[in-house]
């Protein structure tokens, strides 16, 4: 026993670090390999620049366009990938929303059934010497739905919903 728990702390005890440094060393890693490909990219337009002699205007102008045009490709990446994490977390965000929803609606469904069980009961039994006590339905032992009527002195007392006292049934 003693061996197992020491096993699963040990497993915990490094599978936990090295989790957190490798994702860490995976994002420092991929924002290095980002830099030397503009680096890299740099330095293969200045090489076409030097083999075409070109200088001046010229070479400013080709320049600018390749900076513009590789600036705009990591944008849309960074926008497509922002627009994949917002997609993901407007779905877990709806779907929380809709949880809650449904159990704000199952409440309220749970409380009106609970109204309306409650008024069969008053439109039952209104003769009934305590038909202005709070009454609630409880599931009889036979099936019917029975009324628990609390009566002054704390003590419960069940009544069937057809007005007869428990055990009793009305032809």
């Amino acid at each position: 026993m003693v061996a197992i728990i020491t096993s699963f702390c040990g497993i915990l005890v490094l599978a936990v670090p090295i989790t957190i440094i490798s994702t860490n060393f995976n994002e420092q890693y991929d924002k290095l390999k980002r830099s030397r490909q503009k680096v890299r990219a740099r330095m293969l337009l200045l090489k076409s620049q030097f083999k075409s002699r070109r200088s001046g205007l010229d070479a400013m102008v080709d320049e600018v366009e390749e900076l513009v045009q590789r600036n705009t490709m990591e944008l849309r990446k960074d926008v497509e990938e922002l627009f994949e994490q917002s997609a993901l977390e407007l779905k877990e965000e709806i779907k929380s929303l809709v949880k809650l929803a449904y159990k704000q609606r199952r409440k309220q469904q749970r409380k009106d059934e609970q109204e309306r069980a409650n008024e069969v009961l008053r439109r039952v039994s209104p003769s009934h010497p305590r038909a202005g006590t709070p009454q609630t339905l409880t599931p009889a032992p036979d099936g019917a739905a029975a009324a628990r009527v609390e009566s002054p002195s704390g003590d419960a007392q069940h009544q069937s919903a057809s007005g007869s006292p428990p055990g009793i049934r009305q032809p």
